[in-house]
């Protein structure tokens, strides 16, 4: 999941209550978080399931992300895991 300029739209950008930021790249179906030590983008997540990714959500706990795909609904990721 490179972050390539031209395969890349990024959308939504989340960031949970320790300061972590997560974004959504539609484009290229995956999640990327921001590296604290060289401030840059990092991959996170990607599934060959989700086919539009857009807007991304914590539950209350921040044990799950909530990602909504344009195409097929709502995606429940297990952050510890990534299930």
């Amino acid at each position: 999941m490179p972050l390539i300029a031209k395969t890349n739209v990024l959308g939504d950008l989340i960031m949970n209550k320790s300061g972590q930021v997560f974004i959504s790249d539609s484009q290229g179906n995956g999640i990327y978080t921001v590296n604290e030590k060289t401030n840059k983008l990092e991959p996170f997540y990607s599934s060959p399931d989700i086919l539009n990714m857009q807007g991304l959500t914590f539950s209350t706990d921040e044990k799950y992300l909530f990602i909504a795909d344009y195409v097929k609904g709502i995606y429940r990721l297990e952050l510890k895991t990534k299930h």
